[in-house]
Parts: C-alpha cells; structure tokens; sequence
C-alpha cells in the first residue's frame, strides 16, 4: 500500500473514531468502528483468510464484541482488546501461525507505528509545493524567533520597564489570539489523536525481523540431529542424559507420590474446618503446587528436547515421565478440590474461578506434554497448541457477567459461606438488582454472618453496605442519562429499566 493511500485511511479512520466516541462511554460505538476498519482492511486486500490463526482471531473478536454489547464486563473489554492485539500481529505476517509470535509482532508494531505514521507523514509533504516555496523559505528563521522569544520572557521578569512596554501588546495578544483557538476542541484533537494512533497499528506496520528466522524455521516436530564426527561422544552423552533423568524422575515421582497421598487423604476425603480463614491452605498452598507443576513441564520437556526422543533406551525415561505427567495431573485435582473447599466455605470471587480456569489449561498442557514425548512433537508445537488453549479458554469466560454470577452465588449461600460485604460493594453497577435487598433482610445475613465467621464485626456493616448500593444506584441513572445512542449496551439498558421501574 503506497503511503499516501495509508495515510488517507489512518486519518479517516482518526476522524471517524474522533467522532464515534467524542463525550460518549463504550458502546455501540465501538462496533461501528471495528466495521469499518474491517471494510477498509478488506478493500486494501491486507485480509488473509487463509490463514487459520486470523480467522480465529476475527471470529473471536466478533464475538467478545458482542459480549461487550451484550454483558459489558470488564473481562469482555479486556478480552476483546487482547483479541484485536492478536489480529494486528496476524496483519503484520499474514503467514504466522502461532499466537505467541502474532503478539510479539503486535506488540513491536504498536511500538513503531505512531513514530512511522510521522515519518510517513513528513515524508509525504517533503516534496510538496507548499514545502518548497513556505517552509523551505522561512524555516532558518524559527530557532532566532525561538530564541528571541526566550529572551523577551527574560528581560520582562528581570526588568519592571520592559515589562511595562510589553503589557499592551500582551493585552493585545490575550484579547485576540484566544478567539483563534475558541473553535478548538481539546478532547476532540485528544480523541483524534488517539484514533490516529489506533488506526496506524492497522495500516502501518513494520515486521519484527529479529524473530522472522524463528517462526518460519520452527517445524511441528522434532528432527533427529545425526552428528557423524562425534558419534561416540554424542553416544555417551545421551547415556549420561538417560541416567541423570532417570534417577531425578525416580526421586521426583517417588516424592510426589508421597504429597498425593497426603492431599488424597487429607484434602479430598478428610478435610475439616474449625472457622479459621483458609489463606495459607488455599493460598499459599495453591501458589506452591502451581509452582511445582510448572516446574514438573519444563524438567520433562527438557529431557526431550532433542536426540533423547530417538534413543531406543529412552524407554524407561518415557515411562518415569509419563508416571510424572500423570501424577501432576493429580495434583492439579488436589488444587482443584482445595479451591472448591474454598469457595464451599468464603464463596465465589475472581481468583477462585481464575483458579479453575488455569488449573484447565494446566491439565490440557500436561497432556500436551504426554503428545510431545510420545510424538516427538518440537517446543514450538507445544507453545502452539498452549497458547491457542489459553484465548479459547479466555474467549470462554469473556461470554459470562462473572459479576453477576459471583453475586448472585454468594448471596445464595450466605447461610452457610462468607458473604464479604466489601468485596460485593466494588461490583459493577450489573450485579445492583442482585444485591436489592432492604436494610432489615441485610441486618439479618449480617447477624447469621457474626455467628459463623471469627471476626467477621472486623468487615463492613450491613448499614454502610446498604447506603453504598443507593448511592452507586442514584451515580448510575445519573451517568445513563448522560449517555447518547452510540454509548448503547444491552445490559445498561436493562440495568437502566430495573432501577426506574423500582423507584415507581
């Protein structure tokens, strides 16, 4: 694409996003938008659909866009912006397959492309008429005005008759030079500025060079490295490889057979609880475990990183690290079982049902671990697959208003779990007609509360829980009615209906 071309659509895509968010909140706004960088992708032929990566990516992206509309969670905005990330790195090297070196690309992109659009732009203007006869003529006397200027500002501040010639011409200036400027709009330029900058990540794009080589000379599997010159001493050490991993996955396994044992007994089928709070068994516990299944991956996949796959003595290897993956994966059900005692008893919040999640992509990578032992599939097969897992696993929990699950479950189960009233207070104004309860019923969860929670009088009371929701209430209907067409989502319209509907 010439650059005139590119920059012709930067601006207009500038002016365009200028206009669709100017004094107005995330919306309807937002997908008008991506339409129109869509068409404008299409007609510039800059649209690969070839390629499997980015036809995941723009599905993925038009579907958290409609949960955007639909939920507007957090999680749904985030989601959906990693998604457009991973779609710009795919338009930089429409041939990549793997979303790991998408995003680099991306990320080096969005680096470079505010400074290239400038560059481009000066560069375009360089040869103009306009330059030749205007700029061309007087630029050698911007630094003296410059510096002129400086010096004025000095002698006016150091000398009281100076300043007193200078005055009528500032009174001169003040009075007519701000009537220049009163047509200009600060948050517009802001916005256009931004949409600038957002449109150059689509249509200006330099390569990331340094990890090219990378990404189009990795194979799905790995290749047997025949070394003719130095076959014994290559011999000698896979054996030496062989033994050492052998007797570290005997220990290894020996030892985490002896952690599972304890967590079977004691977690799954034995656990109890006193009243006390479960940081340090779900916590701390949980960070650790995690920690040491990561570790189990990466001890595994270097073993079998190379020539150790085609040794025929391997087997034994391959057996201990099956054993390994295996009983790793028992472990990742002891954290699960850990997380849910958790939740049985202190209810739902965002790093409990993040818990799950990982512990998801942990077991699916364990088994892709299994398939790279067994297949003799490369590292870059095992980051493909992983990270493909890890947006389809995000592109999951983007459909759902965790907000509103969360407080609706805990309410539920106030009886018998934690009902923390601070935590509940900083939800999104989606989950108030979850939380609408009069000021009696919450005296009366906060009074079950006191008796089956330690400390609990240590936690906000039912009255300050009730005057924030009345207050978040009256902010919300205040803010709606700011709002203009292209600021629309579903769930505050929804939201928006509840609340008038409730005051009549």
């Amino acid at each position: 694409m010439k650059d005139s071309k590119s920059i012709l659509i930067v601006f207009t895509l500038g002016l365009l996003f200028s206009m669709l968010f100017y004094h107005e909140w995330l919306g309807l706004n937002a997908a008008l938008y991506e339409i129109a960088c869509f068409v404008a992708l299409l007609f510039t032929g800059k649209l690969h659909f070839g390629n499997k990566l980015l036809r995941f990516s723009l599905i993925s992206q038009g579907i958290t866009l409609l949960s955007i509309l639909y939920n507007y969670s957090t999680i749904a905005i985030m989601v959906h912006l990693l998604f457009i990330i991973l779609t710009i790195g795919i338009l930089v090297y429409p041939t990549v397959k793997n979303s790991v070196y998408a995003m680099l690309f991306a990320i080096y992109t969005m680096l470079s492309a505010p400074f290239q659009l400038f560059l481009k732009l000066i560069s375009s203007l360089k040869y103009t008429k306009l330059n030749k006869n205007l700029i061309g003529k007087y630029k050698y006397y911007t630094i003296p005005l410059l510096i002129i200027i400086i010096f004025i500002v000095i002698y006016r501040n150091a000398n009281p008759q100076f300043n007193q010639l200078i005055l009528p011409i500032e009174a001169f200036l003040i009075q007519y030079i701000p009537n220049i400027f009163q047509y200009i709009n600060e948050d517009f330029i802001v916005l256009f500025i931004f949409g600038l900058i957002f449109s150059s990540f689509l249509f200006i794009q330099s390569v990331f060079k340094l990890i090219v080589p990378s990404e189009l000379n990795s194979t799905e599997y790995i290749k047997r490295t025949r070394i003719q010159n130095n076959h014994d001493i290559s011999m000698l050490s896979l054996k030496k490889e062989l033994r050492s991993g052998v007797f570290l996955l005997v220990a290894l396994n020996l030892l985490l057979l002896l952690v599972n044992g304890f967590d079977i007994y004691w977690v799954w089928f034995n656990f109890t609880w006193n009243g006390e709070f479960l940081k340090q068994f779900v916590h701390e516990g949980t960070y650790l475990l995690i920690l040491s299944i990561l570790l189990s991956a990466v001890i595994v996949i270097y073993y079998f990183r190379r020539n150790q796959n085609f040794y025929e003595k391997s087997k034994t290897l391959k057996t201990l690290s099956y054993l390994w993956i295996a009983q790793n994966i028992i472990l990742c059900i002891s954290v699960g079982i850990r997380n849910y005692w958790y939740i049985d008893y202190f209810n739902l919040a965002y790093k409990r049902i993040g818990v799950f999640a990982f512990l998801l992509l942990v077991i699916y990578g364990l088994y892709t671990i299994y398939l790279k032992v067994k297949n003799h599939q490369s590292n870059y097969h095992l980051l493909r697959k992983n990270s493909y897992s890890f947006f389809l696993v995000l592109l999951i929990l983007s459909l759902f208003n965790w907000d509103v699950i969360i407080t609706k479950y805990n309410f539920k189960h106030a009886d018998k779990a934690f009902l923390h009233f601070d935590f509940l207070a900083d939800m999104s104004p989606k989950a108030l007609p979850y939380m609408d309860y009069s000021l009696d019923e919450l005296k009366a969860i906060e009074a079950m509360q006191n008796k089956l929670i330690v400390n609990r009088e240590a936690y906000m009371t039912a009255e300050g829980f009730y005057k924030i929701l009345q207050n978040k209430k009256r902010l919300f209907i205040s803010e709606y009615a700011k709002k203009g067409i292209l600021s629309w989502n579903y769930a505050d319209q929804r939201l928006a209906r509840q609340l008038l509907l409730e005051k009549k």
